[in-house]
């Protein structure tokens, strides 16, 4: 919990230098930044995959919070293997799944000169915002050819896919987890203290709000 509010200000941060605004125009869906670094390519370019990268870093670190609550109830004897600096063990899924998001969003759905022109009136009319110089990133399902039939980007498809699996692994797992220690909990309240009850129940509405104050 400790690590997660950490990354919660580090999260802040990366929001600030973002500004993120969201556009939904036919088949694209595009983040775009409205921060201080909106027109330097590299820099805005990185920092927007690193702004998409850190939801699911927020989303994967909540899904290990319930997996550690869900351990120490449910699976004690998993416990011996997280002693000590083994703890770390925890947040390497999270790392992994930060890295792989980062690069679906860098390389799947980069800027490309469709994309440019497709959402080049609406940024212009609802943001007065030049989509050839201002940095975005986000899907486009399909384009329409010369003889108005769909042309379906398959590249951004698949990252699209792949960014909705990492939310669904992680939402799953959160899910599962919450459901075997609300179980657990319940079974064995006779055999704990009102005091631990408590305590543990207030920590697990606690998770519940993390989770649901995030999504």
């Amino acid at each position: 919990m400790g690590v997660f509010s950490m990354y919660s200000l580090i999260y802040a941060w990366i929001d600030a230098a973002t500004c993120p605004i969201m556009l939904i125009y036919g088949p694209a869906f595009v983040v775009y930044m409205d921060g201080p670094f909106k027109y330097m390519s590299w820099m805005g370019n990185n920092i927007v995959c690193l702004y998409c990268g850190s939801f699911a870093a927020v989303i994967s670190l909540l899904a290990t919070q319930f997996y550690y609550r869900y351990v120490v109830f449910c699976r004690p004897e998993v416990m011996n293997h997280l002693n000590g600096w083994k703890l770390a063990r925890l947040f390497l899924p999270s790392v992994i799944l930060v890295i792989i998001y980062f690069t679906i969003v860098k390389f799947g759905m980069a800027m490309t000169v469709q994309k440019i022109n497709f959402v080049k009136i609406p940024l212009e009319i609802f943001y007065n915002e030049n989509s050839e110089k201002v940095q975005f990133f986000g899907p486009m399902y399909y384009g329409i050819g010369e003889n108005g039939e769909k042309i379906w980007n398959i590249p951004d498809l698949l990252s699209a896919f792949g960014c909705f699996l990492i939310i669904v692994i992680c939402f799953s797992t959160i899910s599962f987890c919450a459901t075997k220690i609300y179980l657990q909990l319940k079974s064995k309240s006779t055999h704990f203290s009102a005091k631990t009850i408590e305590m543990n129940r207030q920590l697990f509405v606690t998770l519940i709000f993390q989770c649901v104050k995030s999504a």
